[in-house]
């Protein structure tokens, strides 16, 4: 069982969550159901549309993935239903200076997509979170989140990661930071990279 501590979120205002180690199986998926409203949950209340800005993928498989690879600005289009221009206008605030293949991506580019995704779908609030980001561009997903936090609080899901052999969490400095408890495990220790 994992417990997660009482907080509010507010225009202005950034959560972290410190997910536990070794990750439950199936957390993940069910954590973001309830911070979503997907699962009810007691004691949970949102007043806003709460959508997750999960970096962008092409799930199709076999040949419709192969021959015809999903493009960054068509994946927009589906995801955040923008017109082609604001499409192409969103790659070009991530630095995309062309119609890439998804797969063609690293994790950086594709954890902004999600972001233009979430927030052009209509969110008021957000869940994210930087798994797939190299240092710099955790860096680079927390700037463009704190860019938006007067228009739309952030929820960012903080996992553990090994460097140099040490536990690290990548957290935004200056914002709640909250241990998701899970009650069969002793906690790990990280430092905030």
């Amino acid at each position: 069982t994992v417990f997660i501590p009482p907080f509010s979120l507010r225009l202005g205002e950034l959560v972290c969550l410190h997910v536990p180690h070794p990750i439950p199986k199936g957390f993940q998926s069910d954590l973001l159901g309830v911070l979503i409203g997907k699962h009810s949950t007691k004691g949970l209340r949102l007043f806003g549309r709460v959508l997750t800005a999960a970096p962008a993928h092409d799930n199709r498989i076999g040949l419709f993935r192969l021959l015809r690879p999903l493009r960054a600005t068509r994946w927009l289009r589906q995801q955040g239903g923008m017109s082609r221009s604001e499409a192409h206008m969103a790659q070009r605030r991530i630095g995309l200076d062309q119609d890439w293949p998804l797969t063609h991506l690293a994790g950086n580019p594709r954890t902004l997509l999600g972001l233009e995704a979430a927030w052009a779908g209509g969110a008021e609030a957000l869940v994210y979170w930087t798994t797939c980001c190299d240092p710099s561009g955790a860096l680079a997903v927390h700037a463009t989140v704190a860019s938006r936090l007067a228009t739309c609080p952030a929820i960012h899901l903080s996992f553990l990661r090994f460097q140099n052999g040490r536990p690290v969490r990548d957290c935004l400095p200056g914002f709640t930071c909250l241990d998701l408890i899970d009650s069969s495990r002793p906690p790990l220790r990280a430092e905030t990279a």
